[in-house]
């Protein structure tokens, strides 16, 4: 998450093996989908916690359920519920624009 694709054989394969098969690959900021990463390690995280720290097995089995739902979401339809959170709290100003110039605005690139 901290190094982007370098580092990770996963995100190495994904790049490199996966991605290329279906077609051209579709260029995308990082900051967004580093954001999307660290939600889902706090999620997962906070899920393991709560399953084996404190025995909150139903309210883990949902934080998971959420994760897989977002992770079929961009899986199946291209949709990172992460990235879009971080559009919006860029225009919010909870994020500087500079951290992403290209996210600022999500909505340039569909219309482009």
């Amino acid at each position: 998450m901290l190094t982007g694709p370098r580092l990770s054989p996963l995100a190495l394969f994904a790049t490199r093996v996966a991605a290329p098969r279906p077609g051209p690959p579709r260029e995308v900021p990082g900051p967004p989908k580093r954001f999307a990463q660290a939600i889902g390690a706090a999620l997962s995280s906070a899920a393991a916690l709560l399953a084996l720290g404190f025995g909150l097995e139903v309210v883990a089995t949902a934080l998971v359920l959420a994760l897989a739902a977002a992770a079929g979401l961009e899986a199946a339809f291209g949709i990172c519920l992460g990235c879009r959170v971080f559009a919006g709290l860029v225009r919010a100003g909870l994020i500087p624009a500079s951290a992403c110039a290209d996210c600022a605005d999500i909505w340039s690139r569909a219309r482009a």
